[in-house]
């Protein structure tokens, strides 16, 4: 890991980070085998955000209020082993940012040019839940609910005003604020809030709740923005990503 300006060197290039309970992973299995087309059914009452890996495949929240810890992220995802997908909210200053990567069997996530946190959680091509926790001492990654590994980690996202690049989904954003690193893989159910909501191990919800969240995205709708259930900043589907039928 190495740092390269505003970010931190992943392997090969830079990003802004250097036990399931009823109806978690099994409910969504069946969200693998949906096709674009249905993804653009109106009569689709839950979807999920599928990127394909192709150049400006990515979700983007402008406004996106910058976190400082003690701060939680989650999300649902399903990627397959040789691709990754990004969750990263990288400011064009310097330094900036944290980020969540699922790449196979591997989660990293943590702060730009400070600290990466890396587990290996045995993950599968199926719908796996991801939750990030960070107090300012500790950071902490859970899958489907167990922890999959902490680490001792001090250091903050930004001073006062920074971070006030947009949050980003299946991609991330250089210093300059370019988009590159374009994931492959399908999310659901992103949601940040400024506490950190587990300690321990937890049965995570299949859609979740608005309560203490500081952004919900469900990415249920046909078309159009990304809306925020906690009322905060939508989001926007740029290139060929799409919205696939759960």
């Amino acid at each position: 890991m190495a740092v390269q300006g505003c970010a931190v060197a992943f392997d090969d290039y830079p990003v802004g980070v250097g036990s399931v309970g009823s109806g978690g992973a099994a409910g969504m299995a069946g969200a693998a085998g949906a096709s674009e087309d249905a993804g653009s059914d109106a009569a689709c009452a839950s979807r999920h955000l599928r990127f394909p890996g192709t150049e400006g495949a990515h979700a983007r929240f402008p406004g996106f209020v910058a976190l400082e810890p003690p701060l939680t992220v989650e999300f649902w995802v399903r990627t397959v082993p040789s691709e990754q997908v990004d969750v990263a909210h990288v400011g064009p200053e310097d330094p900036c940012g944290w980020g969540i990567r699922v790449r196979g069997d591997e989660v990293h996530a943590g702060v730009t040019a400070a600290f990466d946190h890396y587990v290996q959680p045995s993950l599968s091509v199926e719908w796996r839940h991801v939750a990030w926790t960070y107090d300012g001492a500790e950071s902490v990654i859970f899958v489907d609910g167990s922890v999959a590994g902490r680490k001792s980690a001090s250091a903050p996202i930004g001073l006062p005003g920074q971070c006030t690049g947009p949050l980003t989904v299946g991609a991330v954003l250089d210093g300059g604020g370019t988009p590159y690193a374009w994931g492959t893989g399908r999310v659901d159910e992103l949601r940040t809030s400024r506490t950190v909501r587990y300690e321990s191990a937890f049965s995570p919800e299949r859609r979740h709740g608005a309560s203490g969240a500081s952004g919900l995205w469900h990415c249920d709708e046909a078309d159009g923005a990304i809306e925020d259930a906690a009322g905060g900043v939508s989001g926007q589907l740029l290139g060929a990503a799409s919205r696939e039928c759960d």
